[in-house]
């Protein structure tokens, strides 16, 4: 059952993905990056809440083990949402799910270390074949996009820092609050990420630059905004399913694996990126990498 939850999610997430490039191209600086996740929050909290009265408002209670782990998953996943628009507007979008895989160092270290899952050798080895599979995929960035800004390197690095530490929120929470709910955790997930980015746009002082209309991103973005909203929400709620059931030295890398594979048609097929020698070779280090951690 862990995979199919794994399989759903991670369809979802490349869904989500693609809705997100096409409403990036909307963004013009970080009022219209935290206008959008702000929408995009608030619709997440109403599916949720839908969610939560089909199964039952027995679940949604708070604990004080329960806080911190809200607190820590909510504003990572602030840092995300807000830097991934931005960075997927100025990079390939190869590159940003690439990237990504950096992020699941912090989940898997975290299971290891607060958790005691174990992690195989040679899952280790796995893993650094993905890593080699990043460096062709940064590669392959220079020659369609040339080399990223300061702006655009901070915020995939932040992006890498965020999906990161909401993961290992969600792996926390589904080992440690087994009976909390994962509708529940959405709920509160999404809502502390909303008064998050409600803070932030109140004290911003945005440069001249960033003060745009949000006129275009309300009248053209609404329904990619409800969209990816859908599938973030999805792909969320299955993932916390898998991360109760599959370990995170196997879910991580097989959904970021999984996820590079998918974002390659995606992109060559739907955003005409080109597929070069650098990114077939990736392509075949990922799969690679994917047999190896799941087989180990």
């Amino acid at each position: 059952m862990g995979y199919l939850y794994l399989a759903g999610a991670l369809l979802a997430g490349v869904s989500k993905g693609y809705c997100g490039k096409r409403a990036s191209g909307l963004i013009r600086g970080y009022q219209d990056s935290i206008l959008l996740n702000l929408i995009r929050m608030a619709f997440c909290i109403v599916i949720s809440l839908g969610v939560l009265i089909a199964e039952g408002f027995d679940k949604l209670f708070l604990s004080p083990n329960t806080v911190p782990i809200l607190l820590l998953g909510g504003f990572a996943n602030g840092l995300f949402l807000i830097n991934w628009l931005l960075a997927v507007r100025s990079s390939a979008y190869l590159l940003v799910d690439t990237a990504l895989t950096f992020s699941i160092i912090l989940p898997i270290a975290g299971a290891v270390f607060f958790l005691k899952e174990p992690i195989k050798p040679g899952q280790l080895w796995g893993l650094l074949i993905l890593f080699c599979a990043m460096l062709l995929m940064y590669r392959y960035n220079k020659t369609v996009k040339g080399v990223p800004d300061k702006r655009t390197l901070a915020a995939l690095i932040i992006c890498a820092l965020g999906s990161g530490f909401a993961d290992f929120s969600q792996k926390l929470y589904a080992v440690r609050v087994p009976n909390g709910g994962a509708s529940a955790y959405q709920f509160f997930i999404y809502l502390i990420t909303l008064l998050m980015l409600l803070a932030y746009l109140l004290v911003l002082k945005q440069k001249a630059a960033d003060r745009t209309s949000a006129q275009p991103l309300l009248k053209n973005g609404l329904h990619l905004i409800f969209l990816m909203a859908l599938f973030h929400f999805g792909h969320s709620f299955l993932k916390l399913r898998a991360a109760a059931l599959i370990p995170a030295a196997e879910l991580y890398p097989l959904l970021q694996g999984g996820s590079l594979l998918l974002s390659t048609l995606m992109a060559r097929l739907l955003f005409k990126e080109p597929l070069k020698v650098t990114t077939l070779l990736s392509l075949l280090l990922t799969f690679f990498g994917f047999m190896i951690i799941k087989n180990c």
